[in-house]
């Protein structure tokens, strides 16, 4: 299929192209994105390292990657189907599992809730309730 390349035009954009449309004749614009990424970050000065350490250290994300490789391996999380969205008595058995087998703190399950980014019954339990029992503990211990 003819056709025109047109990256000398777009600096910066070295993944577009003009293709002929073999029914219509007619122009189509083709991006490439892999290529374009490619060339933009060739052609960038940023140190991926510092900027990720800079983006992800507050909040402990950086110390807290283990997280997401635990919630990849369960199959209760995996959002490709979306078929067994009712799932609000399971979390709270794997979730309780975590805590046992991994070790995981209250701020471990706040980063899971995070990486699932899905309300659930459980997830306002453990944002409200444990708030709710934490104040009246410092307000008897006073």
């Amino acid at each position: 299929m003819p056709f025109i390349d047109v990256n000398r035009g777009f600096q910066g954009y070295a993944g577009i192209t003009l293709e002929t449309s073999p029914d219509s004749g007619r122009l189509l614009q083709t991006f490439r994105g892999a290529t374009v990424l490619q060339a933009e970050r060739s052609a960038s000065a940023l140190v991926i390292d510092k900027l990720s350490e800079h983006l992800l250290s507050r909040d402990d994300f950086l110390k807290r990657q283990g997280i997401l490789k635990v919630l990849r391996k369960e199959k209760l999380f995996d959002k490709e189907q979306q078929s067994d969205l009712s799932r609000p008595g399971r979390y709270p058995k794997q979730s309780s599992g975590w805590v046992r087998r991994d070790g995981w703190d209250h701020e471990d399950h706040k980063m899971a809730d995070y990486l699932d980014d899905e309300i659930s019954p459980f997830h306002l339990h453990m944002t409200m309730f444990r708030t709710q029992a934490q104040l009246e503990v410092e307000l008897n211990a006073v």
